[in-house]
């Protein structure tokens, strides 16, 4: 039984280099381009992390929010074969759920009063 075409990923299963009857193409990018990306992400949350432990929660967590919104254009504006990692599904189920993310946390970061303001 074959998965409906929106729970499978927009690449192929078998990389063109390994396809049967391919011709081999040089190899430009090195191993450590497809997870560029996911670092990038990863450390801007992890600043906002530290943010949110040196008692910073607001701008931690906006900053959590704001990776977010960087896997989203990440993933909006390269490839798939630099992708990495943030590549999940197809490309428009991961932009929006990594925007959904994004305006989720942001939205629950402005939504908290800060302390004293009685509200």
């Amino acid at each position: 039984m074959a998965l409906p075409r929106w729970m499978v990923r927009d690449r192929p299963e078998v990389p063109a280099e390994e396809a049967p009857g391919a011709e081999p193409r040089l190899r430009r990018e090195r191993r450590t381009d497809r997870i560029r990306p996911w670092l990038i992400v990863v450390l801007v949350a992890a600043v906002g992390f530290a943010l949110v432990l040196e008692q910073y929660w607001r701008r931690g967590v906006v900053l959590v929010g704001v990776a977010f919104a960087v896997a989203a254009v990440l993933r909006l504006v390269l490839p798939n074969s630099l992708a990495g990692i943030l590549a999940v599904r197809f490309r428009s189920f991961d932009v929006a759920v990594y925007g959904g993310l994004s305006a989720a946390v942001l939205i629950g970061a402005f939504a908290v009063p800060p302390p004293g303001t009685g509200g």
